[in-house]
C-alpha cells in the first residue's frame, strides 16, 4: 500500500510539474464553468459516491424525475455515511491499528487532491471512476475490521456484494452495444480508402435513452455519450490505424477525401 502511495504521488507530481495538472488534461478556464455552485454540488454529491459499494449519483437534467431519484440514492448515500461513521466510532480494543490510520489518510488525501484539481482541469465532475482508488481505501479498512469483529454476520457483507454485483452487471447490460458489428462496418470502409487522416463524427446525438419511473407514471430522455455511434466509430478507427485523427470541424482541411465522417459508417 505504501509503494502504491508513492508511486501515485510521483504519478501526480510529474504531471503537475510537466503539464500543470495532476492527469495532464488541458487547464480549463474559469469563465467555462456555466454555474461555480452547480459545479461545486456536482463533485460534493460526487464524493458521497465513494461510501456507496452499490451504485453513485450522477447530475443529469433537474426534470422532476431525475431530482426524486437523485434525492433517493442521496438519502441510501448518507445511510452508508452514518453507517460508516458509527462503525468508527465503536470501541474496537486497539484493532485499528497505524495500518488503518494509513488507509484512511491516503484516501482522504487522494479526495482533497481529486476535489481541488477537478475545478482547474477540463475533465469530468468527480464520480465513482475518479474516486475509486479512495473507495477502496474506505473499503478495504471497513472490510478488514468487519470480519475481525463480526465474523458471525459476514453473510450480510457477501447479500450486499451479490446486490452490488447484480445492480452493476444490470446497469451495465441495459443497453449493449455489438461492438464487432461496429468494427466490421469501420473495418469495410477503411480497407476501401486507404488513405484517411481525419474522423469526424457529423451525426450528433444518436442514442437516446428513455427511462421510465414505475407507478409514478413519469419518464425522462438521458443522451449516453458513450453509446453513440460517432463515439464508439472514432475509438475503433483509432485502435485501428491510431495516425487518423479525431476532428471537430472540417473547415480548415480543404481535401474532403481525407476525412472519415460518421454518417459513412452504416
Amino acid at each position: 500500500m505504501l509503494f502504491s502511495f508513492l508511486g501515485i504521488g510521483i504519478y501526480l507530481i510529474y504531471n503537475y510539474l510537466e503539464f500543470g495538472s495532476f492527469f495532464g488534461e488541458h487547464i480549463r478556464s474559469a469563465s467555462s464553468l456555466d454555474s461555480l455552485w452547480k459545479h461545486t454540488l456536482d463533485n460534493l454529491l460526487g464524493v458521497l459516491n465513494v461510501v456507496n459499494p452499490i451504485f453513485s449519483i450522477k447530475m443529469l437534467e433537474p426534470t422532476s424525475a431525475v431530482i426524486f431519484i437523485m434525492i433517493g440514492i442521496l438519502l441510501i448515500d448518507l445511510f452508508f455515511l452514518l453507517t460508516y461513521i458509527w462503525f468508527y466510532q465503536r470501541p474496537f480494543k486497539g484493532k485499528v491499528t497505524t495500518f488503518h490510520q494509513l488507509l484512511m489518510t491516503i484516501g482522504c488525501i487522494y479526495l482533497i487532491l481529486m476535489f481541488i484539481s477537478e475545478f482547474t482541469q477540463g475533465i469530468e465532475s468527480l464520480n465513482t471512476r475518479m474516486l475509486a482508488p479512495a473507495s477502496f481505501c474506505f473499503c478495504f479498512s471497513f472490510l478488514i475490521l468487519f470480519f475481525k469483529i463480526y465474523p458471525n454476520k459476514l453473510h450480510y457483507i457477501f447479500m450486499l456484494s451479490i446486490l452490488s454485483l447484480a445492480i452493476n452487471i444490470i446497469y451495465q447490460l441495459k443497453s449493449p452495444v455489438n461492438y464487432l458489428s461496429y468494427r466490421v462496418k469501420v473495418i469495410k470502409i477503411l480497407k476501401e480508402r486507404k488513405n484517411l487522416k481525419y474522423f469526424l463524427n457529423d451525426t450528433g446525438n444518436d442514442h437516446v435513452s428513455i427511462y421510465k419511473i414505475p407507478l409514478l407514471n413519469k419518464k425522462f430522455e438521458y443522451f449516453h455519450p458513450y453509446l453513440q455511434s460517432g463515439y464508439i466509430n472514432s475509438n475503433i478507427v483509432r485502435s485501428i490505424n491510431p495516425d487518423i485523427q479525431t476532428i471537430q470541424k472540417d473547415n480548415s482541411i480543404t481535401n474532403k477525401s481525407l476525412i472519415l465522417y460518421n454518417s459513412e459508417i452504416k
